[in-house]
Formats: structure tokens, C-alpha cells, sequence
């Protein structure tokens, strides 16, 4: 792997303070999230605009996952703020943080497997008591994956790799959220299903949506994204739209050009 710089300039940092607070969708102020003594994320600000596609990129062991877990309330960040729609959650419980409209899709997928899929999708909707609603949802995730309704009474550990990660997604977009959280959501697949991946990724975003992006495939993940950022041991050290990122030399060198990413 071939280390980004380390420190940002102007010309590398497309500055996102002057971004209008109603536009803004999540936004993380100097962030430190800690496992013990060890610290994996160590200061991290950025802000996601509403109805964006944003991507965290870098490398393994780079803070990304931590980072989503502390925005998620699955960890409490050491110090630092993170808001989402003008509403403080850092100190949140992850129960609350997707009542307030924030779903993960978590590395691993983490899917009930001994319930069916339909249950798996059913159990993405409890915070929610509007049944009608819930059926159109439901409705809409069979339309995006037709597999998971014609297997919608098999048990969920039961399917293959590909479509457990269909079923993850699926469960997030039942809670009906605001923003979706995804970590590494092309991991092991099989490229004719990462692409499906990444179409319903978009389709998810043109139906309004925003999207926070955490992927090993930084080629494909450039295609999709409006904006991105590079995370390097715990620190933002890049970002900038996708299009000037994609044409880069330390992005190339890093991670376009035969660098390993995670």
C-alpha cells in the first residue's frame, strides 16, 4: 500500500464549511473514537450535503469501520460531535440514532439467520407502526430484489453471500431512513452482483436518500459517489469531488493503479 501525504492543502481539500446547515445531512466535528488506549479514529470532521452519495475510502485498519460505528451509536466516540439534521447524536444509543432516520449496513451483514427473509425485512421496520407504509416498503425492496421475494419464506442463513447482502440492504430500507450507512458492501461477492449492489445504491439515492459510503472497489465506488474523503491511520487527509479525485495522482497511485485498499 502506498500512503496518501499525509497533510492536506488547499489545492488537495475541497473545503465543505460553507456547506447551509439545512443542507447538511450528518456532520462530524473532530471525532475520536478509541478501543481502550488505542486510538482509530483520531479527529475526523466532515460533512455529508442531503441527497448526496459520499465515500470513505482507504486502507485496512485505516479507522473506517470504527468511524461508521461511532456514527451509528454502536461506540461512543472519546470526544468530538456528530449531528444529523441539526440533532446531536454522539451520545446516543444505536436504537435511538435509527428512530432519528440513520440505518447501517454493517461489514458482515449481520443478518438474523434462522429467521426468513421476510422476517429479516419485517424486523427492519420496528421502530415504525405505520402498516400501510410498511407494505409499500416492503413492496418496494421485492422490487428492487425480486430474489428475495420469490425466497422471502427461506431462512435467511440459508442464502447465498450475494443475496444475504440484498437482504441487509432490504432490512435498512425498511426503517424508511433518512441516511443509510455502507460498510464495505461489495466484500466477497461476485463482480456480476457487485454491480447490482451498486445499481440499487444509486437507485436508493435517486429516490432521495443520502448515502455514506465505506468500499474496498474505489474504482467503481468513484463511478457512483458525488463526493469522497480518504481516511489514513485515523485521519482525513483528502477529499474532494469524485470526478477530481478519480484523476488524482496520489489516488491513482493508491488505490487505482494496483494499490490495496480495504
Amino acid at each position: 500500500m502506498i500512503n496518501i501525504e499525509s497533510k492536506r492543502t488547499k489545492q488537495d481539500s475541497i473545503k465543505t464549511e460553507s456547506m447551509k446547515t439545512d443542507s447538511v445531512m450528518l456532520e462530524i466535528n473532530d471525532v475520536v473514537s478509541a478501543y481502550g488506549p488505542i486510538r482509530a479514529v483520531k479527529g475526523v470532521s466532515l460533512k455529508i450535503e442531503k441527497g448526496r452519495i459520499v465515500a470513505l475510502i482507504g486502507a485496512n485498519g485505516a479507522g473506517k469501520t470504527t468511524l461508521m460505528k461511532t456514527i451509528a451509536g454502536l461506540m461512543h466516540p472519546v470526544s468530538g460531535t456528530i449531528v444529523l439534521e441539526g440533532r446531536r447524536i454522539d451520545q446516543m444509543r444505536a436504537h435511538r440514532i435509527a428512530r432519528l432516520g440513520l440505518s447501517l449496513v454493517p461489514e458482515g451483514r449481520a443478518i438474523l439467520g434462522r429467521m426468513t427473509v421476510q422476517e429479516n425485512l419485517e424486523m427492519g421496520a420496528y421502530p415504525r407502526r405505520d402498516t400501510k407504509g410498511i407494505q409499500d416498503d416492503l413492496a418496494y425492496v421485492y422490487t428492487l430484489f425480486p430474489i428475495l421475494q420469490e425466497r422471502r419464506s427461506q431462512v435467511a442463513g440459508t442464502l447465498s453471500g450475494g443475496q444475504q447482502q440484498m437482504l441487509a440492504i432490504g432490512r435498512a430500507l425498511m426503517a424508511r431512513p433518512h441516511i443509510i450507512l455502507f460498510d464495505e458492501p461489495s466484500m466477497g461477492l461476485a463482480p456480476l452482483v457487485v454491480s447490482e449492489i451498486f445499481r440499487v445504491i444509486e437507485a436508493i439515492n435517486r429516490r432521495g436518500t443520502t448515502v455514506f459510503i465505506v468500499e474496498q472497489n474505489v474504482k467503481q465506488v468513484l463511478k457512483i459517489a458525488h463526493y469522497a474523503y480518504v481516511l489514513e491511520n485515523g485521519k482525513i487527509t483528502l477529499d474532494g469531488p469524485t470526478e477530481q479525485l478519480a484523476q488524482d495522482a496520489r489516488i491513482v497511485q493508491a488505490y487505482l493503479g494496483g494499490g490495496k485498499t480495504g
